[in-house]
């Protein structure tokens, strides 16, 4: 379905532009008419040339089944159109940065991107898995301790990014000190954790990270996003010299090597319990 949307989506805009400046037909698809739509993008989408090459992609690929099925005989215009852009990785958040964003009074006030950023801030997980919650995903597991579950679960809408994506994670201990437990009562019992609207085809994260950027921006944070937690969780854990297996587990990444990926289990959620506990207490910022 994301699939299908994401081909809906690029097409809908590539028609509308063509519109807009009288293409109708797809003969005149040729490769000036490309090049004039992909100066567009840039000046007018506020689009990455990574995600216009994208664009590309998807249309270059629509484009090869037209001449399959005979709809055109031209040759495609959408490829060789190599972009330059920037590949370098997201930054974690600086601890400067960090105490701007927890004593931001629009996020304390809001309990759900307060509680959305702390508990991306202590498991490092990927913002639509914890966007996508239920309340039945936050519940006490054998050992007596409160546990996330994060998992795919296509009829209330959840997944997730791969099969090792799947996993139980620790709640901290500072979600329990900043009354996470109380906002937890007050939810659905079998509803979701967090009231967000999703948009057709694309995460539950989608518009609170697109508010939570703009405070950044306010904030004067530039360039960074709501992802960077994830980062900012995989730097801190690896700079305190937390072994690369427990970093991964917790984070729901595919394991290194062959023996992890075939014969060893995930770490259980207690040890994860008291790395998380030990490393991801964030005392030096001293702001919970």
């Amino acid at each position: 379905l994301d699939t299908l949307g994401k081909y809906r989506r690029t097409l809908e805009a590539l028609v509308k532009y063509a519109n807009s400046v009288g293409v109708e037909y797809i003969s005149e698809l040729d490769r000036r008419f490309v090049i004039k739509y992909l100066e567009h993008l840039r000046e007018n989408s506020e689009k990455s040339d990574k995600t216009i090459q994208g664009y590309f992609y998807t249309l270059s690929t629509f484009y090869n089944r037209l001449l399959t099925i005979g709809e055109t005989k031209e040759a495609n215009p959408f490829v060789g159109h190599d972009l330059e852009y920037n590949t370098e990785p997201r930054e974690p958040f600086t601890d400067e940065e960090l105490v701007k964003i927890f004593t931001n009074p629009q996020i304390v006030k809001s309990k759900t991107l307060f509680y959305i950023l702390m508990l991306q801030l202590t498991t490092g997980a990927r913002p639509n898995e914890i966007c996508q919650l239920y309340t039945d995903n936050i519940h006490t597991n054998p050992s007596g301790f409160y546990t996330i579950s994060i998992e795919e679960n296509k009829a209330r809408g959840q997944s997730v990014k791969t099969k090792q994506s799947n996993r139980e994670v620790p709640l901290h201990p500072l979600l329990l000190e900043n009354g996470f437990l109380e906002f937890l009562e007050s939810r659905p019992k079998t509803g979701m954790l967090f009231d967000l609207n999703k948009p057709t085809d694309k995460n539950y994260s989608t518009f609170i990270s697109a508010d939570f950027s703009k405070l950044l921006r306010e904030m004067g944070i530039p360039v960074k996003t709501m992802y960077c937690f994830r980062h900012t969780v995989t730097n801190h854990l690896k700079q305190c010299g937390v072994e690369v297996q427990v970093r991964e587990d917790l984070q729901g990444h595919t394991p290194v090597g062959f023996n992890e990926k075939v014969y060893s289990k995930k770490y259980s959620p207690d040890i994860l319990k008291e790395k998380t506990e030990e490393y991801l207490y964030w005392r030096h910022l001293d702001i919970f």
